[in-house]
């Protein structure tokens, strides 16, 4: 056939098909639509009209046509079509049908949205309903995102068109205080504490506000009422009542928790002893410390009210007075329980209460299964302690028998943790490695393998007991292989596994145990990768990449994702990045509920692309805000990383356990890891490095064992333990190499754009005078710097910088004019206290505190600095934070904008620093690297110091470069441009006289 007829050919194919498809896609006649409507509005009106006279199944049959009606044409009524999907959603929800009940709840919600005649308040039931089915199904985060906030933020919304509380606006406060209620309960599950804490401040105030303004309306006889909102409003202040006491309860508050307790009573149900039962309950849940007496008294007040409850004749009604015994048994049994582990904990004396409790529930028939699940649970730790497995399986028959009713995820896993621990005492590994299997399958993870790739981990969701039981099962295990070290390697999964669960969780503001039981993950991955010659580098990748995202959501207590963005005038980006965070969090909820039939590959390929949206916004946020790595926890392609690093670089990541110190050591396709000293030499040789009585030949027993892995390198950049301070480069470098430090693998050195330098100088003149030899200075206290004004006025002259001497060189003038500059030089006196970050400063011109510059403000700045030199003393040093790291004044300016720091690790002598200081500013006018001019300077230094003692290493190792080591980039002045164009003038004049000459002499040689 002829490239033109097969063209010919394809034309009338796609001609064929479009018009059959014009064909299928035809509008109905308009009449024919209208009846069409009117047959789906019949079957609506028979389900719920007249929906009595059918059954389930029946109802469920009319939906179905009449949704399939609606689909099969284009023009909709809009408010039946709400009606419609609304009242399916409901049906859906009520026969348990969760994930379609919650697809078609989303629809109503977008109709609603674009519609001209929306219904608040049934929009606002649409919300309820997903923040409920989504609780119900364990979707905390998709119930927090989709449902609580949008009808916290519509109500709030709603509200304040009201003045006053009256009969309309009684409606919107209801889903108010139910979605604040919610919210609470959500950010408790999710052991938010921060959120927590804003909530209060918020909540509080609301109630104390509202609740006058409720009372108000009660009282006036005047304002139309409505019955059932009135009664449900008590129910919903009563709930916040409730939830403001519980909080003040846990954080030992009594006084508070006692006031809002007794507003609990005030506007619940006339069942007094039922709000005080419950107050036995806050008090048991609450962390306090109690004294065997009044553990004793609390029981009894619980056991005395629940009588009185099942007693009382305010309930004639029998379901509500069988709800609220039922409720109150449940409450007793599990203040039965919290009283047998307060006052016996996990011991013999406590088996016969937590038996009791299970009992109470059984005789109550009442819903609240996790009370016997708590109980459960105390027993089988208590029989596991006791080695006993006659009745560990009989509880463990208990427990699957109750987490079967409410077939949860979290429990379901619990459950599983047991059952693996009992086969590996009494079973078979056979048993326990199935069992094991099925533990990472509930995770999405095919397999409990050592070669499961990273991704299958990236999608984890959990809770910390999940963690907790991933520790134990891996303790179990190794005790098992205790004669076969060989298969230790087996317990690395489930590392690899409790590391992603928290961080799944794990919030800004971590709690001591989240702390506690990271240290414990990072530690044993350590050991495992040290010791086990098992372990290949992708194993070392994994191991290395797990460390580092359990630290890096820690590492933020103090630093704030949106003040960052404000500063840089993004602040906008702020929405969109938590909206895809949250987004991630509900794919990886849904991924990982057994209990919703969803569809795998939708959500898989819905938690891909926020992924990749993700990663591309922080990717633009990073271009303007280079601190981003700091408050971020961004991706790393380990692999692309390794393959793109240069063949002369190299990186020393260091990390401890209880007592020693590794390193990790990435190279180019390479990753190995070293064993580098104790913690104790290490803080040793720190120590006397700051004092002037330590041989620095001996320092070859940090770097000895590391530099045989870096041969052949040049640059080494080096990431600090967090739970140390730094030490100087020299330690960990040849002689031959040149040492910097980077805050993270993220943060690897960015070559600068080529701006135009600006440099700017600060140095203020203090007047306290020292009977000491100008020799002798330390840039600490508030002592004269006579040396500091000599290095201030040689940069200035070399750099053609801006200088801020002596009563200029203030505080308001170096907030005023640092923005406008990129090089900054800071020559002063610096005070830290390891002790207390907040009283960190720097001290500009001045005689107050109001005068210096405090640590907290550098992080409220923003600059845009290729470099800050902070020419003072310990402003790399600071107090070390089991979260944050060394909370100094170098990490403080890199995140307010400083792509380099040059710093000192101790109290540095003015003389030498003033030395090295002009030494390290010479080599970098003269265009080399950072780290390399810091290198020369220390050199310099050291060839032409004469006194032996003065080349000890506290006289010039004490400074450090963090971050960018690329060279400065210096503009060409205007004058070289003209002496060039000059020099080019004048050769072409040469070569065109020059040419004249030889034409010239061509001619008289021509000539007869």
């Amino acid at each position: 056939m002829k490239f033109s007829q097969l063209i010919i050919s394809i034309f009338i194919i796609t001609l064929i098909c479009s018009c059959e498809n014009k064909e299928v896609e035809k509008e109905l006649p308009k009449s024919q639509v209208s009846q069409e409507l009117e047959k789906a509005k019949k079957l609506y009106k028979e389900t719920t009209i007249d929906f009595i006279k059918y059954s389930n199944k029946q109802i469920r049959q009319k939906l179905d046509s009449a949704l399939a009606i609606t689909n099969s044409i284009k023009k909709h009524d809009t408010a039946f079509l709400i009606k419609l999907y609304r009242y399916d959603a409901q049906f859906k929800g009520l026969n348990l049908k969760m994930d379609e009940s919650l697809n078609q709840l989303e629809k109503v919600i977008l109709l609603q949205q674009s519609y001209s005649q929306t219904d608040t308040l049934k929009l606002l039931s649409d919300y309820h309903f997903i923040s409920r089915y989504s609780l119900d199904n364990s979707l905390l985060r998709k119930a927090l995102y989709e449902g609580v906030r949008p009808q916290k933020d519509l109500a709030s919304k709603q509200l304040e068109s009201f003045p006053e509380v009256n009969k309309q606006s009684i409606e919107y406060l209801q889903y108010l205080l139910n979605a604040m209620s919610s919210e609470y309960s959500i950010y408790q599950e999710l052991g938010d504490f921060a959120a927590i804490e804003k909530w209060i401040t918020e909540a509080e105030p609301f109630f104390l506000s509202q609740m006058e303004s409720v009372s108000y309306y009660k009282n006036n006889s005047s304002t139309p009422k409505n019955p059932y909102y009135d009664f449900e409003i008590n129910y919903y202040l009563s709930n916040l009542a409730f939830k403001l006491s519980e909080y003040y309860f846990i954080n030992n508050q009594q006084d508070k928790a006692i006031f809002y307790n007794n507003h609990f009573k005030d506007f619940y149900h006339p069942v007094d002893n039922y709000a005080n039962l419950v107050y036995c309950l806050r008090k048991f849940r609450s962390k306090q410390k109690l004294d065997e007496k009044e553990i004793d008294s609390m029981y009894s007040q619980a056991v005395f009210h629940n009588n009185l409850v099942q007693k009382n004749s305010n309930f004639k009604e029998i379901e509500k007075k069988h709800y609220i015994e039922n409720k109150c048994l449940g409450i007793l049994s599990e203040i039965t329980s919290r009283y047998a582990y307060r006052k016996f904990g996990d011991g013999k004396e406590a088996v016969a209460w937590y038996e009791k409790a299970i009992t109470l529930v059984d005789d109550a028939e009442t819903d609240q299964q996790t009370h016997p699940l708590f109980s459960i649970n105390k027993l089988l730790i208590y029989y596991e302690k006791q080695e006993d497995p006659e009745k560990l399986r009989f509880y463990l028959d208990q427990f699957f028998m109750y987490n079967e009713k409410i077939s949860q995820i979290s429990q379901d896993r619990i459950l599983l943790g047991y059952e693996i621990r009992y086969s590996l005492n009494y079973g078979t590994k056979e048993t326990a490695v199935r069992i094991l299997k099925e533990l990472f399958k509930s995770y999405n993870i095919n397999g409990y393998d050592i070669n499961t790739s990273r991704d299958a981990y990236s999608k984890v969701n959990g809770i910390p007991q999940n963690v907790t039981d991933c520790l134990k099962i891996a303790n179990t295990i190794k005790r098992y292989n205790k004669q076969n070290p060989e298969h230790m390697i087996e317990v690395l999964p489930l590392y690899f596994l409790a590391s992603a669960i928290l961080k799944s969780y794990i919030g800004n503001q971590p709690s001591d145990q989240d702390i506690e039981v990271q240290n414990e993950i990072k530690e044993n991955l350590l050991r495992l990768a040290y010791t086990n010659n098992k372990l290949t580098k992708n194993h070392l990748k994994m191991v290395l990449l797990s460390i580092q995202e359990l630290q890096q959501p820690l590492l933020h207590k103090k630093l704030s994702i949106n003040d960052l963005l404000k500063k840089h005038d993004i602040s906008h980006l702020g929405k969109t990045l938590e909206y895809l965070k949250n987004q991630i969090q509900i794919d990886l909820e849904r991924l990982n509920n057994k209990t919703l039939d969803s569809d795998t590959d939708f959500w898989e390929s819905q938690y891909a692309l926020h992924q990749r949206e993700l990663q591309n916004l922080v990717d633009s946020i990073s271009v303007k805000a280079p601190s981003f790595h700091m408050v971020q926890n961004t991706n790393l392609d380990m692999d692309s990383f390794l393959k793109n690093m240069d063949q002369s670089d190299a990186i020393i990541k260091l990390d401890s356990d209880e007592k020693d110190i590794y390193a990790f050591i990435l190279t180019k396709n390479n990753i190995d890891i070293s064993y580098v000293a104790s913690k104790k030499d290490y803080e040793n040789i720190l120590k006397h490095s700051k004092n002037s009585d330590f041989n620095f030949k001996k320092r070859n027993i940090l770097s000895k064992k590391v530099v045989s892995k870096t041969n052949g390198k040049n640059f080494i950049e080096i990431i600090p333990d967090i739970t140390l301070n730094p030490l100087p480069v020299e330690y960990l470098v040849s002689p031959e190499q040149v040492g910097s430090y980077i805050t993270s693998i993220n943060a690897v050195s960015k070559h600068n754009e080529n701006q135009t330098l600006k440099a700017i100088v600060f140095r203020p003149d203090y007047n306290e005078k020292r009977n000491h030899t100008a020799e002798t200075l330390v840039r600490s206290g508030k002592f004269e710097l006579p040396y500091a004004k000599e290095e201030t006025s040689y940069i200035s002259k070399i750099f053609n910088s801006r200088n801020m001497e002596a009563a200029n060189a203030t505080k308001q003038n170096f907030l005023k004019e640092a923005p406008d500059y990129n090089m900054h030089h800071l020559a002063m006196h610096a005070v830290v206290n390891p002790e207390n970050d907040n009283e960190g400063k720097l001290l500009f011109q001045g005689e107050t505190d109001d005068d210096y510059l405090k640590l907290r403000e550098v992080y409220n700045l923003s600059l845009d600095s290729q470099l800050i030199t902070l020419s003072a003393c310990n402003t790399a040093y600071g107090k070390v934070d089991p979260i944050e790291g060394t909370l100094s004044l170098s990490r403080a300016f890199q995140y307010a904008g400083a792509r380099a720091t040059l710093t000192s690790l101790w109290r540095v002598p003015d003389r030498e620093t003033s030395i090295i200081m002009k030494s390290f500013y010479t080599h970098l006018k003269d265009g080399d690297r950072k780290d390399v001019a810091l290198k020369k300077a220390k050199q310099d230094y050291l060839r032409n110091q004469i006194e032996e003692d003065l080349k000890h290493p506290y006289y010039w190792a004490g400074f450090i470069i963090t971050g960018d080591t690329s060279p400065i980039i210096f503009p060409t002045p205007w004058y070289y441009y003209l002496a060039i164009g000059l020099i080019i003038v004048m050769v072409f004049v040469l070569i065109s006289l020059s040419r004249k000459r030889i034409n010239k002499g061509l001619k008289v040689v021509r000539k007869p």
